[in-house]
């Protein structure tokens, strides 16, 4: 890690906190959330045949640095610096091929049946999770009823109605039947690589898992609702396998019930 910091100094490499381009194409990251099972999923994912970094080794630093993966970098530049220059044909085709990966991802069967998990079977790290993980559950029911537990009638003080409201509207999902499938769990345009109009690769497994099929889309479209919705949230709900309104609509109102114990 010393070395890499080093490198990019020397060279003038432009280097985000924790993530550092080194000579032969290769990478480091090391971050306060890269963990050995972001390295297992991107093997993972690599395996299943879709286009992702390949991990070269994984190295434990202590609390501060849980780890460190050396990896071969994508090319291009991520979706997110380009996706308004792009032309409508280009965006066009990054949806096809977008779809084509969720689809891909989508043909295996997880290994561990009914449980909502992580890619080891174990906890799941999420983006929208705020200071902690969230624990494997045996089945999606109880998946929602975690995801539930920090909601409290307490913290919404004459506005009771209001909480009652949210905890019904919520309760719909549990009358909504969902596959388990494979998620990269925080798929947003800044883990998207493009180049020439096409896509490059997915980065940043670290939130993947055996998760619910929603749980895809819901996560990138996380965040206030928007009279106006900016290109990305249009761009995703574009694509032919959103079909999550409800679900949508249902984790708004967790949203809102679990207040800061869940982020955007």
């Amino acid at each position: 890690m010393r070395f890499s910091g080093f490198h990019c100094r020397v060279f003038g490499i432009r280097a985000e906190p924790g993530i550092y381009p080194l000579p032969f194409g290769l990478l480091l990251k090391c971050t306060d959330g890269t963990r050995e099972e972001e390295a297992l999923a991107t093997e993972t994912a690599r395996a299943m045949g879709l286009p992702v970094p390949r991990c070269l080794s994984y190295g434990y630093h202590g609390d501060i640095y849980p780890g460190s993966i050396l990896m071969t970098r994508i090319p291009g530049v991520t979706l997110d610096t380009v996706m308004r220059s792009l032309s409508e044909s280009e965006l066009s085709t990054i949806a096809t091929e977008l779809e084509e990966l969720i689809q891909h991802m989508r043909s295996f069967a997880s290994p561990y049946g009914t449980s909502v998990c992580g890619v080891d079977g174990g906890i799941i790290r999420s983006p929208r999770v705020s200071g902690r993980l969230i624990d494997p559950s045996p089945d999606i029911k109880s998946f929602h009823s975690e995801l539930l537990v920090p909601a409290s009638i307490k913290w919404w003080e004459g506005k009771e109605d209001e909480f009652r409201y949210h905890m019904a509207n919520y309760d719909k999902m549990y009358t909504i039947p969902h596959d388990i499938v494979f998620t990269h769990g925080d798929l947003m345009h800044h883990n998207i690589m493009v180049q020439d109009g096409h896509i490059t690769g997915i980065i940043d497994w670290e939130a993947a898992g055996w998760l619910p099929e929603y749980w895809e889309f819901t996560t990138a479209l996380r965040g206030p609702k928007w009279y106006e919705e900016p290109p990305w949230r249009k761009f995703i709900r574009s694509l032919p396998s959103y079909r999550y309104d409800t679900e949508y609509d249902c984790e708004w109102s967790l949203w809102q019930l679990t207040q800061d114990s869940f982020g955007w």
